[in-house]
């Protein structure tokens, strides 16, 4: 099915699916030596946002477990990116909140600009909206 008749027929399923994937590639990723492991990226866009978020609790579970995430278009149904939003720090405007001065979490809603990097490296999550 399309990914919104998916969402509207049965959403457990795109969550459910996430979370697995999610699962089985975590699960092959950490049995490799430490030293050989590759970096570990999460991307999905639009209802695979939806369904990618689903493997995380917060952004700080998302900075432990990953190189990185980025999610692009995710849809205002997003558990985590609806909570990022509406947290945002004051002032910050609704399409490119800023959320813990960046911290973890970054937006943007320019695609020549990118996700804005912060001053000290580090795990990201990054939301195009």
């Amino acid at each position: 099915m399309p990914s919104w008749i998916s969402y509207l027929v049965d959403k457990s399923k795109a969550l459910a699916a996430g979370q697995a994937l999610f699962d089985a590639v975590y699960g092959a990723w950490v049995k490799l030596p430490p030293a050989h492991r590759p970096r570990l990226f999460v991307g999905g866009e639009s209802l695979g946002s939806f369904g990618g978020e689903a493997a995380f609790t917060d952004a700080q579970d998302m900075a432990n477990l990953t190189s990185g995430v980025l999610f692009s278009g995710p849809p205002s149904f997003n558990t985590l990116f609806g909570d990022f939003r509406d947290h945002r720090q004051p002032g910050s405007p609704e399409v490119q909140p800023v959320y813990q001065d960046g911290r973890i979490v970054r937006f943007s809603n320019d695609p020549v600009t990118g996700i804005p990097q912060r001053a000290s490296p580090g795990t990201a999550a990054g939301f195009c909206t």
